[in-house]
């Protein structure tokens, strides 16, 4: 799991979009949202390939039935959201001890 938490502190773009679910997620996890389809950067590939990542690492599951091109995030990816901030305190109290 701490690899997977890694590739999301290294990857922005991928820990933006996993932010976003889980903001979209914070008051009714269970609702669908629709998809972004907009990043500042990216094109609509990388897009895809970034909700793919979120897919297989079980951190969001999408809706392919009766509404399609939605997704809400997983108990998983709440988890990963706030290991990846941790991580990242844990980082700046490490640099301002230095």
């Amino acid at each position: 799991m701490l690899d997977e938490v890694d590739r999301l502190r290294k990857n922005h773009h991928l820990l933006e979009l996993l932010n976003h679910y889980a903001h979209l997620g914070a008051e009714h996890r269970e609702a669908w949202q629709g998809r972004l389809i907009q990043i500042e950067g990216l094109d609509p590939a990388e897009i895809s390939k970034l909700h793919g990542e979120l897919i297989a690492f079980g951190w969001a599951e999408q809706n392919t039935g009766q509404v399609p091109s939605c997704y809400r995030i997983t108990l998983a990816g709440l988890r990963a959201v706030r290991q990846a901030k941790a991580q990242e305190n844990e980082d700046d109290d490490l640099q301002e001890a230095a």
